[in-house]
């Protein structure tokens, strides 16, 4: 087992009744050691690697076991959970073999962070998942800020929790075309994992965004689309391409997930079956090259963030001048000349 490295400190009275067991001294590797450990946290090392995790944890006053695995970890990871006292078992970007582990112990809570799957069944899973409305508004800031001459953009829904609506998703998206003084309209194409690829992917669009679970062809053929896309994927990020507008910061998911579940544990409140964590800063958008560039992104999402906006403010109609720059946002030379010269500057805005 690929033990990268285990963290411990006091972790008693603040989580009651979902630990038994606290306290213990200096453990280096999950063995027989770990006993007194309350919560263990397995992830890949890349994951512990970013920043944006390490900081999180290096900073946590949790008692918790960081542990790194790799994919062949299974044998050693249900050994050692089963001599474990920890109640709590959390896994980052779990492996199928680790996921059947629920199943086998229904007497510890299992929480995934990172799973794109289908919904889990075990009732002892806490599953968390990346708060979708903002992230899809920030996906149609991106798509209605770039260079499209009218074409839509085309919204691939895959399969969603139950916990989201694909009505308000798209209302969330729409927010975020208009908010980007673009007019554009988007094609919404009905996807999930078992529909097939033909005739999803098609021509005539500016750019592509994939919200939930879908097809791995599919997602291949968008990807292959030579479009820009934005895969806003409900685990930790679909695989790179080198087309993408922005796409899910995986560590900084990870990183509030891990913050949520430790918050209810320290209040000592039982973990939900579902878990809505992280923020529109959840999507990146390296290298952006829309005209409003990456400080027009930063600071929509940082009005979203801040709640100064909500993800569906402007789904009908784009804002105001006065109420774009207020929010500190790029507003067009055109529109800035007053109200009167808006219609014009929207129908030869080239973003759309």
């Amino acid at each position: 087992m690929n033990r990268f490295r285990v963290l411990s400190v006091w972790l008693c009275g603040a989580i009651g009744m979902c630990l038994t067991g606290c306290g213990f001294v200096s453990v280096r590797t999950l063995t027989p050691d770990i006993v007194k450990t309350g919560v263990a946290v397995f992830a890949p090392a890349s994951v512990l690697t970013s920043a944006t995790v390490d900081a999180m944890i290096s900073t946590t006053h949790h008692g918790v076991s960081i542990v790194g695995f790799s994919a062949d970890s299974l044998t050693a990871i249900m050994s050692d959970l089963q001599k474990s006292h920890a109640q709590v078992a959390v896994f980052v970007a779990p492996t199928l073999a680790m996921r059947e582990l629920a199943t086998r112990m229904p007497h510890k809570r299992f929480v995934w962070i990172g799973y794109g799957g289908p919904a889990p069944v075990a009732p002892n899973v806490t599953w968390v998942l990346p708060n979708v409305l903002p992230l899809a508004s920030v996906a149609g800031y991106l798509a209605g800020g770039i260079q499209g001459y009218g074409r839509p953009v085309a919204v691939v829904l895959g399969q969603l929790p139950t916990s989201f609506n694909a009505g308000t998703v798209v209302a969330a998206v729409y927010s975020g075309i208009h908010s980007a003084y673009s007019s554009v309209a988007a094609a919404v194409i009905n996807a999930g994992p078992q529909t097939p690829a033909t005739g999803i992917v098609g021509s005539g669009v500016r750019a592509y965004i994939v919200v939930g679970r879908v097809s791995t062809q599919t997602l291949l053929d968008v990807q292959q689309s030579g479009v820009p896309f934005i895969p806003l994927d409900l685990g930790t990020g679909a695989p790179l391409s080198g087309l993408e507008l922005g796409r899910s910061a995986n560590g900084r998911f990870v990183a509030s997930g891990l913050a949520s579940v430790f918050s209810i544990l320290d209040q000592g409140g039982a973990l939900p079956r579902q878990l809505i964590s992280g923020s529109a800063r959840d999507l990146t958008a390296p290298g952006y090259g829309g005209w409003q560039g990456v400080a027009g992104v930063t600071a929509y999402q940082a009005a979203l963030a801040q709640g100064n906006i909500t993800p569906d403010q402007f789904t009908a109609a784009a804002p105001s001048p006065a109420s774009a720059a207020a929010l500190g946002l790029p507003v067009p030379a055109a529109q800035q000349k007053g109200s009167g010269a808006q219609t014009a500057s929207r129908s030869t805005n080239h973003s759309g």
